[in-house]
C-alpha cells in the first residue's frame, strides 16, 4: 500500500485550480489544513491549577467530596493507657468544634479534600501557650499558599525540625509570606511522592489523561450545542453533460425564503416541500453518540474512582446499580480506604496532642455506619441460633459433652 507524504500536500493544492466552466469551482487547499496531521495529544496543566480543576471538573468533585464525607462520618474515641475509653474527654469535646467557624465534619471534609486535591494537608495547632495540652483552635491551611522551607538535610536526621525549618504561608499570592509556623505547630499529612518523603504530590498528575479527556468531552459537547452553526445544506442535485449544476442566485433565495418561512412544525406552516428543483439534503452535524463521549467520561471516571480507593457502585455511571451492590461497594470503600485514612488522621492527632507520651491514643470509629453493621448482625444471629439449638438439645436429654461434639464454636 502506498504511503501518503502529507508534507507534499501543499504541492497538491496546485492541482486544485479553478476550472474553465463558470458554474463550477474547485475548492482550494489551505496551508492550515496541513496542521491537522501534526496535532498531538493535549493535556491539562496540573501544577498551580489543582483547585480550579477540582472546582470545575464534576467527576473530580463528586469522587473527592464523597470520600471526604465518608471520612467525616467517623467518631473520635479517646483511649487511656489501659485501653479504657475516657468518657467526656476534653480532646474529643474540642474536636467537635475545632475552630470558631467549622464544626468537626466541616473541618474533616476540608482537610481531606485538600489532601486529595493538592497531595498535602497542613493542620495548624493554634496554642495560646506551648504548655497547653489542648490548642485554642485547629485550622486547615490552604496547601496552595504554604511553602515548606527545608534545612537541606534529611536522611541522617531524626527530628522534624532538623529537616524542616518552618512552614510559611502566602495568603496574598504575591510572594510575600505573611505568617511563619514552627514544625511543631503543623500536622502535615500528604500523599507520598515517589521521589520526595517530605512534600506530597497531587494525584491529579497520575490522572492527567482522564481529567483532560473528561474536560475535552464536555467542551466538545458544549461547542456542538452552543456553536453548532447550520444543521445542513440543501444543494442542487441537477446535472448536465458537464456535471453538477449550481443553483442560480434567484433560485437559492427563493428556496431559502420558502424553507425558513413557509415550512415548519407550527399550525400555519407546511410540513412537506413541493418544488420543481432537484434538491439534496446534506446534514452538517455528526451524532455525538457515535463519538462515544458519554462512554469516554464514564471510563475516565472509573479511573478516578479507583485512584481514590472508592467503589464505582457508589456513583451513577450510566447504568443502574442495585441496593445490594451499593451497600457492598460502600462497605468495601470503608474497609479498604476510609478506615485506614481515619486511622492515619487519628494517629497524627494523637502525636500532636502528646497522647503517645502518656500511653494514650485517639481512634476514629466507624462502627455506627449502617453498611458496616451487616457482619455484626450476622454474627449476633449465629450466636442466637446456636444458643437456641443448645437449649433444644438439652431439653431433648443430651449431655453437655455430646452437645459440644455436635455444635462446634
Amino acid at each position: 500500500m502506498a504511503l501518503i507524504n502529507f508534507n507534499s500536500l501543499n504541492g497538491l493544492s496546485r492541482l486544485f485550480s479553478t476550472g474553465n466552466d463558470r458554474h463550477t469551482t474547485t475548492p482550494q487547499l489551505s496551508p492550515n489544513l496541513i496542521n491537522i496531521f501534526n496535532k498531538t495529544a493535549q493535556y491539562v496543566s496540573i501544577d498551580g491549577n489543582e483547585g480550579e480543576l477540582y472546582r470545575t471538573t464534576p467527576q473530580l468533585f463528586k469522587v473527592i467530596y464523597r470520600k471526604a464525607s465518608m471520612l467525616a462520618n467517623g467518631e473520635f474515641i479517646h483511649y487511656g493507657k489501659n485501653g479504657e475509653v475516657i468518657q467526656d474527654s476534653p480532646i474529643v469535646k474540642f474536636l467537635r468544634l475545632p475552630n470558631p467557624v467549622q464544626a468537626q465534619n466541616e473541618w474533616i471534609i476540608q482537610q481531606s479534600i485538600q489532601k486529595d486535591v493538592y497531595g498535602n494537608a497542613f493542620i495548624y495547632f493554634l496554642k495560646g501557650s506551648k504548655l497547653a495540652e489542648i490548642p485554642s483552635a485547629l485550622w486547615n491551611l490552604s496547601p496552595k499558599d504554604v511553602k515548606v522551607l527545608r534545612t537541606g538535610k534529611i536522611f541522617q536526621q531524626t527530628k522534624l525540625n532538623e529537616i524542616i525549618t518552618s512552614y510559611k504561608i502566602d495568603i496574598n499570592g504575591d510572594g510575600t509570606f505573611s505568617e511563619s509556623f514552627d514544625p511543631s505547630q503543623i500536622l502535615h499529612r500528604n500523599i507520598q511522592d515517589v521521589d520526595d518523603a517530605v512534600v506530597g504530590m497531587s494525584p491529579f498528575h497520575q490522572l492527567k489523561m482522564p481529567i483532560s479527556n473528561i474536560r475535552s468531552a464536555y467542551g466538545f459537547r458544549n461547542v456542538i450545542m452552543t456553536e453548532k452553526g447550520a444543521l445542513g445544506m440543501l444543494t442542487n442535485n441537477s446535472k448536465n453533460t458537464s456535471g453538477a449544476l449550481p443553483l442560480t442566485e434567484k433560485e437559492r433565495k427563493s428556496i431559502e425564503q420558502q424553507f425558513t418561512k413557509s415550512y415548519g412544525i407550527s399550525d400555519k406552516q407546511r410540513k412537506i416541500i413541493m418544488t420543481s428543483a432537484s434538491l439534496k439534503w446534506n446534514p452538517m452535524s455528526y451524532p455525538t453518540k457515535d463519538m462515544m463521549l458519554f462512554e469516554e467520561i464514564d471510563e475516565d471516571t472509573r479511573e478516578i474512582i479507583d485512584a481514590y480507593g472508592l467503589n464505582e457502585a457508589l456513583f451513577s455511571l450510566g447504568k443502574g446499580t442495585t441496593f445490594d451492590n451499593q451497600k457492598e461497594g460502600e462497605k468495601s470503600a470503608y474497609q479498604d480506604t476510609i478506615i485506614p485514612e481515619g486511622d492515619d488522621l487519628a494517629f497524627g492527632l494523637s502525636r500532636k496532642f502528646g497522647l503517645e507520651e502518656k500511653g494514650e491514643r485517639l481512634e476514629m470509629s466507624f462502627d455506627h455506619v449502617a453498611s458496616l453493621q451487616g457482619d455484626q448482625q450476622t454474627e449476633s444471629s449465629i450466636i442466637v441460633n446456636k444458643a437456641n439449638a443448645i437449649q433444644t438439645l438439652i431439653n431433648a436429654g443430651y449431655s453437655r459433652t455430646e452437645i459440644d461434639e455436635m455444635i462446634q464454636f
